[in-house]
């Protein structure tokens, strides 16, 4: 080797030289993430309870959902928070493990519990906890004079624009409340005398800007 140098250094510079240069430019082309993206083996519930104090959440959610998830193959460690009218339960399984078909397995449990929870309360939702995805802020919103359809209404209306105008917030949305439903029952034998389908009343319907 050192024969080799000696005898061809301007030929070794040279190599080592774009040895460096290739160095260089791969590390100012590597994609650097502070908080890099990573599936996290974790399943979250969510249940809310409106106007329930963090104890009553505890006994009557947050203990009931637990029982259930731990029965669940491949849950390794079970966390919860249960705050004024709103449960969290997260699941962690086994690194490795199929978190799809874990997802299923913890929602059958949780729709078997639902029958003994409060009969005014939200339906859980079950998801992939994901934490790029939870809210930098919470803002809890409350109103003596309107109910929780109309508080809701106007949250959408009026308070979601203006976080959403605010430089930097990438998303605002609103959870809890009442959504307004219409419930449309349809005649069959109205249906058959007017030669129209079902079909067709949904379309009417979504054209009327009904959801």
């Amino acid at each position: 080797m050192g024969t080799l140098i000696v005898q061809r250094p301007v030929t070794i510079i040279m190599s080592f030289s774009a040895l460096c240069l290739f160095g260089i430019i791969s590390a100012c082309n590597l994609t650097m993430d502070l908080l890099p993206p990573v599936q996290y083996p974790e399943i979250s519930i969510i249940t809310l309870y409106p106007g329930a104090s963090p104890s009553e959440i505890e006994q009557l959610i947050t203990k009931p959902v637990e029982e259930a998830v731990n029965s669940v193959a491949g849950v390794t460690r079970i966390h919860s928070e249960s705050i004024e009218g709103a449960s969290l339960v997260v699941a962690t399984l086994q690194w490795g493990s199929n978190v799809d078909f874990a997802l299923l397995k913890v929602r059958e449990k949780v729709d078997l519990v639902k029958g003994i929870l409060p009969q005014d309360v939200y339906k859980p939702i079950v998801t992939r906890f994901d934490p790029n995805s939870l809210p930098v802020m919470n803002i809890v919103i409350t109103s003596q004079d309107m109910d929780l359809r109309q508080l809701r209404y106007e949250t959408e209306k009026n308070i979601v624009p203006l976080f959403e105008r605010i430089d930097g917030v990438g998303n605002a949305k609103v959870t809890g409340g009442k959504v307004r439903q219409i419930e449309v029952l349809v005649n069959r034998d109205a249906l058959q005398a007017y030669n129209t389908g079902i079909h067709e009343i949904i379309n009417s319907i979504q054209s009327s800007h009904y959801n």
